[in-house]
């Protein structure tokens, strides 16, 4: 005590007010009556996930029937059975059962119109292709792996048999990707396996790893993804947007084997190039349009009609009008092989003289490989060699000059 006096040490009591105790208080109360809800199912950490935020908080994903009907009685008996007590509060303990109940009670809540939508018309694709869909999973369930998460997932058979009709119309499936190794990268992002920073858990939609095969009429073990918030479509959706992303392009391996799903088969980078290229296509197209004609499920879509964008307008320089007559070009012919070289549907050219050269406004529409095209054609990248060797006592308007002539060069080589 002493020392404590003399180094004028003060004790801070600015923790321990009423409105802390009370709420340390229930906060304990509430803790315990959860432990107790849980118990006879195998304890709360068994059956709840923790928040990546706060690990205190843990949330039931995907109850069983068992636990929502224990939620369910509680809440009829508090409310329904008239009590002295009114403690009105208590069945809120199971306040994540009673919220996956209200959501499979109410299947049209909306919060995402393109999945809904989405939802909708995958459904009815599958409906008017059954017998093409029955034989394609007759296929993909030879895979155990495939055929666990069947069993135990509905809906899953109509979401392996609209990725795997994507990819053979986008012709995916010639090189080393097949549809039994895009299903399963499905499978893998629904575990949460293919990690998104800061998303994989949102992204999540399988909750339980299936290690076994269940018997085709264990109807109550099963899971309906139709039911969740945004259906398939928003499956989907999330799917797209990963294979889309710069993580999934930059992903150094494919992994078939984990987690558990033993089917022994590796991706290395690159060899996916393809695949991520045209879900950047089907996804942009799908989210800017509301559309569904960049997945090729429709037999009468018109080919190359819906990928058709325009870029933003940008600028290059181009040598003086003066110079390019001296060498007998001009900016029609310039036009025309920009146009063939890089394949855009329709280029303009609006140029602007100045003094030293030709300052043009380049515009153009076309698909999203042309468009990329497009901009490597018209940049140039200067080498270490111009940037740190001969060129550094060079005057900044010589240096303008011989890019002004680069790009010229590229263009017509």
């Amino acid at each position: 005590v002493r020392n404590r006096v003399n180094d004028r040490e003060q004790e801070d009591f600015s923790f321990y007010t009423t409105d802390r105790l009370i709420e340390a208080r229930c906060t304990t109360i509430f803790n315990q009556a959860r432990q107790e809800f849980f118990a006879e199912f195998g304890g709360i950490d068994v059956n709840t996930r923790a928040d990546d935020r706060d690990q205190r908080k843990r949330t039931c994903i995907a109850p069983g029937l068992d636990m929502q009907r224990k939620a369910s009685a509680w809440y009829i008996v508090t409310y329904q059975v008239p009590t002295a007590t009114g403690l009105l509060s208590f069945p809120w303990v199971a306040w994540d059962l009673l919220a996956y109940i209200k959501q499979r009670k109410n299947p049209s809540l909306s919060f995402d119109p393109i999945a809904d939508n989405l939802s909708k018309y995958l459904i009815k694709f599958c409906d008017n292709n059954k017998q093409a869909m029955d034989a394609r999973l007759k296929q993909l369930c030879q895979i155990e792996a495939l055929l666990r998460y069947h069993r135990k997932y509905s809906g899953l058979d109509k979401l392996f048999f609209v990725l795997s009709t994507w990819g053979d119309r986008e012709h995916l499936f010639k090189a080393n990707i097949k549809s039994v190794h895009l299903c399963l990268l499905l499978v893998q992002f629904g575990l949460g396996w293919l990690k998104r920073p800061g998303k994989s858990d949102r992204d999540r939609f399988l909750h339980e790893q299936v290690d076994e095969i269940l018997p085709e009429d264990a109807h109550e073990k099963r899971i309906f993804l139709e039911k969740n918030i945004g259906g398939l479509g928003r499956i989907l959706t999330r799917f797209l947007q990963y294979l889309a992303s710069r993580c999934f392009s930059t992903t150094k391996m494919l992994n078939f084997m984990e987690p558990n799903l033993g089917y022994y088969s590796f991706c290395l980078r690159g060899e996916w190039l393809s695949l991520h290229r045209t879900a950047v296509k089907a996804f942009h197209h799908l989210v800017m349009t509301g559309r569904f004609d960049s997945l090729g499920l429709s037999s009468d879509r018109t080919t190359g009609s819906w990928d058709i964008v325009e870029t933003r307008p940008f600028m290059i320089e181009l040598p003086h009008e003066r110079e390019m007559c001296q060498r007998r070009y001009s900016f029609d012919q310039i036009q025309d092989v920009i146009k063939e070289k890089t394949g855009v549907h329709d280029i303009f050219l609006r140029r602007q003289e100045r003094n030293n050269g030709t300052r043009v406004s380049v515009s153009a529409r076309g698909t999203l490989e042309s468009l990329h095209r497009l901009r490597e054609l018209l940049t140039v990248v200067p080498g270490l060699g111009n940037l740190y060797g001969d060129e550094i006592g060079a005057s900044s308007r010589h240096k303008e000059q011989s890019i002004r002539h680069l790009v010229l060069a590229k263009i017509m080589e």
